[in-house]
């Protein structure tokens, strides 16, 4: 008779040393794996491992010559591919996308027009949040904007009326 493999729904955290259910751990990333896996300490334990070690100058110095050694030894790793790979992943789009896209708007963002200053970070891949297509590339402001209403052209048109309403209060009061 075949046994029933055994479910967990607690681990006792490797740090503290107290269980907890499933919930307070991390879950590992397990692509192509059957089975959900999760990290050994919990989440308490690693927020305060990761601020401790943030703090301590020596582990900080440490950790980031590690990595610095890493991104040297695996120039692949760097940021490029890592952005193409988001791209392809939420927006079924790739850097190449982006810069296509950004080209087409002549450098500029989509609604407000304006060239990044000298410094700026990459605009915003603007999309559907519901589809997830690739829409436009936008500035930082607009792109926090259309956010911030949501996508919705009701409650954008609602702002132009309200600004206009006040706009001529103003006006009037001068005049």
């Amino acid at each position: 008779m075949a046994t029933k493999p055994l479910v967990r729904t607690e681990i006792t955290c490797g740090h503290c040393k107290v269980t907890k259910p499933l919930t307070e751990f991390y879950r590992q990333r397990t692509e192509g794996r059957t089975h959900v896996a999760h990290f050994t300490i919990c989440k308490v334990c690693c927020r305060e491992k990761s601020r401790l070690q943030h703090l301590n100058p020596v582990r900080r110095a440490r950790s980031l010559a590690r990595k610095a050694e890493y991104r040297r030894e695996h120039p692949e790793s760097l940021n490029k591919n890592w952005r193409d790979r988001s791209y392809k992943r939420r927006y079924n789009s790739t850097l190449m996308g982006y810069d296509l896209q950004l080209t087409t708007q002549n450098g500029r963002c989509a609604v407000c027009l304006r060239l990044p200053a000298k410094g700026e970070q990459r605009f915003a891949f603007d999309h559907n949040h519901e589809t997830g297509a690739a829409r436009g590339v936008l500035c930082a402001a607009c792109n926090g904007g259309l956010g911030c209403f949501r996508d919705n052209p009701e409650l954008l048109k609602a702002a132009i009326t309200y600004l206009r309403h006040w706009a001529s209060q103003e006006v009037e009061k001068v005049g």
